[in-house]
């Protein structure tokens, strides 16, 4: 038996592979098998070497102080006019910032409700007029018609009476600017002539308001005000079913709030004149 002999010859690092050659022996001949092989060769690392940092000189290091001075030349002069300037914009910027805040108040504070807008109508003395020419004045709005029997009576006492309180209690600014409007809801049977003697018997500052069907019908839609003509009796008379609620409307032609039966004349003045005192610190222009 022969037994199969590895012969690997020795090659130096960097040399192309090398042959060697595997004999054995299967029964009474002799088998030769060449065999490739790579020797294979790590090539040494080389460390690679970290120099420590150069250190800076006194000379150098005040060399380049030098330069960047003289790069960015600063003076107290400079320095004064650079703070005055910031000061100035720090101030214009928060007035800018108070103004819009107060006018995000404002719009906050009274856009409540969509109630009001345009109207033309008559006046009980003949004249017309737009909501245009109420603006700058409070107003008490109710809506109501001459000859009920109950309800408009005593609503237009309270509205009257409260009139008295704002005069006695709250001065003639507040006073001088609210003005009480009774709109008719029966402009068929209450012409101005008729609204003119109605109101004058509850107070001399009161303007009674009528117009055609089409006008008091738009009011009323614009005032969200309900209204309907009950059945008329033997005699052609019948009674209008309506809201009942006075409306504070603003300056600027705005809503404000509504005021109900249970209201007082002294609890409807305290709320008018807190309006009024807000609106005019909103409104109020900067010294």
């Amino acid at each position: 038996m022969r037994i199969p002999i590895i012969m690997i010859p020795y090659r130096r690092p960097g040399r192309p592979s090398s042959v060697f050659t595997f004999t054995f022996r299967l029964g009474n001949e002799v088998s030769k098998l060449p065999v490739m092989t790579r020797l294979i060769h790590t090539n040494a690392i080389q460390r690679q070497q970290i120099k420590p940092p150069r250190i800076e000189t006194d000379a150098e290091r005040m060399a380049t102080e030098r330069r960047l001075a003289a790069k960015v030349p600063m003076s107290w002069t400079s320095t004064v006019v650079s703070l005055l300037a910031g000061l100035v914009f720090l101030y214009f910027l928060n007035r800018w910032g108070d103004r819009k805040k107060k006018d995000m108040r404002l719009s906050k504070s009274y856009g409540r409700a969509d109630i009001g807008g345009a109207f033309e109508l008559t006046t009980h003395t003949g004249e017309r007029v737009t909501d245009k020419d109420f603006l700058g004045k409070w107003l008490l709005v109710y809506f109501g018609f001459t000859n009920c029997p109950d309800v408009c009576p005593e609503e237009l006492e309270k509205i009257a009476a409260t009139l008295n309180v704002v005069g006695n209690v709250f001065g003639a600014e507040l006073y001088s600017k609210l003005v009480p409007l009774f709109v008719t809801v029966d402009p068929a049977r209450d012409s101005a002539e008729e609204i003119g003697k109605y109101v004058h018997e509850f107070h001399p500052r009161f303007i009674g308001l009528t117009g055609n069907k089409e006008e008091i019908n738009k009011v009323t839609k614009t005032y969200r005000i309900y209204y309907s003509a009950g059945e008329k009796d033997n005699r052609g008379d019948y009674i209008l079913d309506h809201s009942i609620v006075t409306y504070l409307m603003g300056p600027d032609g705005k809503f404000r709030c509504y005021f109900t039966k249970t209201d007082t004349p002294d609890s409807i003045a305290d709320t008018i004149h807190k309006y009024f005192k807000e609106y005019n610190m909103l409104t109020m222009k900067p010294n």
